[in-house]
């Protein structure tokens, strides 16, 4: 029996802002969640490029607390991943699944092909 699949929906995609207070400063990045299911989501954030900010690894921990509360996430149902934009290109980007462990924060390298199964969707 053949199963189908169903795409993700992108939910959000917009800029978020962040209060980092180990670098006690404002930090900005671009956030997409998907919902994958009624209750599980992926969510992918990306540095803007056109901005001098602070990269979004040196604050993964905050910001997951910060987006799953902020928009109603289960924190043990979602999955995040965080986009490193090459140049112009969004054909030239790298993703990494981020992991919370025991209050630690991992990051795994994925490649987007894997990332796209997942969703169901083509990235862009």
């Amino acid at each position: 029996m053949n199963q189908e699949t169903t795409p993700a929906i992108n939910t959000v995609d917009t800029q978020f802002t962040w209060y980092c207070e180990t670098a006690q400063t404002d930090v900005v990045c671009h956030l997409k969640i998907y919902q994958v299911t009624f209750d599980k989501a992926v969510v992918i954030v990306s540095n803007l490029m056109d901005k001098d900010s602070l990269s979004v690894i040196q604050s993964n921990s905050t910001l997951i607390y910060m987006v799953s509360y902020k928009f109603g996430l289960s924190l043990n149902k979602t999955m995040w991943f965080e986009q490193n934009q090459i140049g112009d290109s969004l054909q030239q980007s790298t993703y990494s699944e981020v992991m919370l462990e025991l209050g630690q924060v991992r990051h795994r390298r994925i490649l987007p092909q894997k990332l796209e199964v997942l969703l169901s969707v083509k990235l862009s």
